[in-house]
């Protein structure tokens, strides 16, 4: 019966759902919605999906079961979904997305600047331990590796939340000098923030008057041995300032930011350099400088004291315009609008204000691909 049942529906749709190859092949050969209308004469099957696709892709006529359908469309590079009973079958991706969170096993702290490694394409973690690949297939293999963790190889999937712990090793390197004394590289490398927010690390900070100067690297006024510290904000970010005294802070004059020769710190309201005056840390993502801020918003309450609210925020400061804003979902989807495949995967992510500049980063590095 299943046979007879078949092979009168590929007759009737022949002229209609095959080619001459089929027609040449038809003894084997059944076009994809052929077989899925069989099935949901045989089978409590249901199904949805473009006709040229189910039309074009051939299947073996031994293929009886629903239960055989995941197999069955891998040659044709379709897959299925099933969603309140109705499997939805669409084409494959020809590049899937593939992302993850590089931590340390023991602290759960982010791991930054990990190579992460897939076949001939790399990169590197940014500062949350965040990175994003390109990946022909669903579920990748990527080779991970850092020089205080040693290297490891992990299977991460599509569209999932992959978290890839690493355990620190023990490596001991040669002693390298750059610019300064091997203990202070040494303590900045280890313990950044445990310094700044103490005693502070001494820099040589070299000041930039405007926006250009920033971006060519070209220092105003050069401070010797003044001391770089921090104070920690919520949701864990970090402010910068340096510790000077009025008088060297007048001298000064008003700054746009500075550099320590490793990072580079800006406040765009060009302030005057004094022992409170906050800087931000940036980092650059094409023509943008981004950076990390707590912002306020305050309310106006009868009767009573403004109600005030804070809340994290990334800032991105356009190098053509010299203006700042926020870096926000809305924002970002304009930004990505032009790689459809980037802003698919974007708009599927779970955590997509955990991840905004890593979906930054990702496009631009693939527009210079």
């Amino acid at each position: 019966m299943k046979t007879f049942l078949v092979a009168a529906i590929l007759f009737q749709t022949a002229f209609l759902t095959v080619s001459g190859q089929e027609l040449a092949e038809a003894s084997d050969k059944i076009s994809l919605k052929a077989l899925l209308t069989s099935w949901q004469e045989l089978h409590v099957f249901q199904y949805s999906g473009r006709d040229d696709l189910l039309q074009q892709c051939l299947v073996d006529v031994s293929f009886s079961e629903p239960s055989e359908l995941q197999q069955l469309l891998k040659p044709c590079r379709l897959k299925v979904e099933v969603k309140n009973g109705v499997h939805i079958i669409t084409k494959r991706p020809e590049r899937y997305l593939i992302s993850g969170y590089v931590a340390d096993a023991e602290t759960r702290i982010p791991i930054p600047n990990a190579s992460v490694k897939h076949g001939d394409k790399g990169t590197l973690t940014n500062e949350y331990g965040q990175f994003m690949l390109a990946s022909k297939e669903e579920i990748a293999e990527v080779d991970i590796s850092h020089v205080s963790y040693g290297a490891s190889i992990s299977k991460i999937e599509s569209g999932m939340e992959n978290f890839i712990e690493m355990k620190r090793q023990n490596v001991k390197l040669n002693e390298v000098v750059v610019g300064g004394s091997s203990t202070e590289s040494s303590e900045r490398n280890e313990e950044p923030y445990a310094l700044l927010l103490g005693e502070g690390i001494p820099v040589d900070a070299k000041f930039f008057r405007n926006l250009e100067e920033t971006l060519n690297s070209e220092p105003d006024t050069v401070l010797n041995k003044t001391i770089l510290k921090a104070r920690k904000r919520r949701y864990g970010i970090y402010y910068h300032r340096l510790d000077v005294d009025r008088k060297v802070g007048r001298a000064i004059g008003k700054v746009y930011g500075f550099t320590d020769g490793q990072e580079v710190y800006i406040n765009p309201g060009t302030p005057k350099l004094r022992k409170g005056t906050d800087f931000y840390k940036v980092e650059r993502i094409d023509r943008f400088l981004h950076y990390k801020v707590v912002e306020r918003i305050t309310f106006p309450v009868a009767g009573a004291a403004p109600a005030v609210i804070e809340f994290p925020a990334e800032k991105l400061l356009d190098t053509e315009t010299g203006k700042s804003k926020t870096l926000t979902r809305g924002r970002l989807r304009k930004l990505i609008a032009d790689d459809e495949e980037l802003l698919a995967a974007f708009n599927q992510e779970k955590r997509k204000s955990k991840k905004l500049k890593l979906y930054l980063e990702t496009y631009y590095e693939r527009k210079q691909q």
